[in-house]
């Protein structure tokens, strides 16, 4: 989760992990509690394993719910891949064995748009798994 105060500046990151493939707590988790924060998405994808970033395809899901597939995305087009230094680019977990990176603004400003990110690769992949979310200026979800 993510939690920016009323004046538009971020005050908590959260990773929630949730997984239906059994017994509890998972084995598809660690159970770390580290988190650093990264300078650059290009160093957090380094930690997570990931040497280069080949254009990628996925699926839009928009606030009405219509879905779109989408293929040749460059990541560097991605809400992840294009954020700087106003963004907050965490890595949480145990980088060798299961981060994830979260990636979202330091200061929302009224009446912009904005989005926020997660990234991770799951264990015993070499493909990078991402989730975004946009808001609109009026703060509304759009996809």
């Amino acid at each position: 989760g993510i939690v920016h105060a009323l004046d538009g500046v971020l005050q908590h990151t959260a990773l929630i992990r949730e997984d239906t493939q059994g017994r509890w707590p998972s084995d598809s988790w660690s159970a770390s509690t580290q988190a650093q924060l990264v300078s650059s998405t290009r160093d957090g994808l380094a930690a997570l394993g990931i040497s280069s970033t080949k254009p990628a395809h996925g699926n839009a899901v928009y606030a009405d719910l219509r879905q779109e597939s989408l293929s040749c995305i460059e990541f560097d087009r991605t809400t992840m891949g294009s954020a700087g230094p106003g963004d907050c680019i965490m890595l949480c977990g145990d980088s060798a064995e299961d981060a994830v990176m979260i990636t979202t603004p330091m200061q929302l400003v009224t009446g912009v748009p904005f989005g926020s990110a997660v990234a991770w690769r799951p264990r015993e992949s070499r493909s990078l798994q991402m989730v975004e979310a946009f808001w609109g200026g009026t703060g509304a979800l759009k996809g």
